[in-house]
């Protein structure tokens, strides 16, 4: 997916404020839902959640102001309880960073579920 870069987004050196790419991967996250044909909206009436339990980052060059980002938004590994992602940001065909998230699902209790099985059926997982 394409991402410009705006200029809220930017730090007084014109470079991308770290906090954005979390917002970023799950931009990246939403749409490769969506185009299974399955929404997050959709999830939650299932009482599913699905929270980030764990996220890392790793920079290798800045993104700034007005640049247009390319994000691939993949999936490493996904289990009954667990879906791991893998992001690669980059410019011009420079990576310029990657991140890994780890997604649980919760039901609106904050207790902790399985995945829907028609979740992993249509990401291609079950």
């Amino acid at each position: 997916m394409s991402i410009r870069v705006r200029y809220p987004e930017a730090d007084r050196l014109g470079q991308v404020n770290s906090s954005c790419y979390p917002v970023y991967m799950e931009m990246g996250r939403t749409e490769m839902l969506r185009a299974t044909g399955m929404s997050y909206r959709e999830l939650e009436s299932d009482d599913c959640c699905l929270v980030v339990a764990k996220l890392h980052l790793t920079f290798h060059k800045p993104a700034r102001y007005d640049d247009e980002l390319v994000l691939e938004t993949s999936i490493d590994r996904a289990t009954s309880a667990r879906i791991d992602h893998h992001y690669r940001f980059y410019r011009d065909e420079v990576l310029l960073a990657e991140g890994r998230t780890t997604l649980a699902c919760v039901t609106r209790r904050g207790e902790l579920r399985r995945m829907p099985e028609a979740l992993l059926e249509r990401l291609g997982l079950a």
